[in-house]
């Protein structure tokens, strides 16, 4: 977690607050969309969307 997060961070904080921004707003639309038991990948873990 701790690499990625440098990899994400060396375009500057201000980059990654646009990108930040950016998946929130995508995830805002689709996420209610999507059905509760839709297994995601997060984390190096398997969680379901509803956890």
């Amino acid at each position: 977690m701790r690499q990625r997060g440098e990899e994400v961070a060396v375009d500057g904080p201000a980059a990654v607050v646009e990108r930040t921004l950016a998946a929130l707003e995508r995830l805002t639309t689709r996420l209610p969309a999507e059905p509760g038991d839709r297994r995601v990948e997060a984390i190096g873990r398997v969680l379901w969307l509803d956890e």
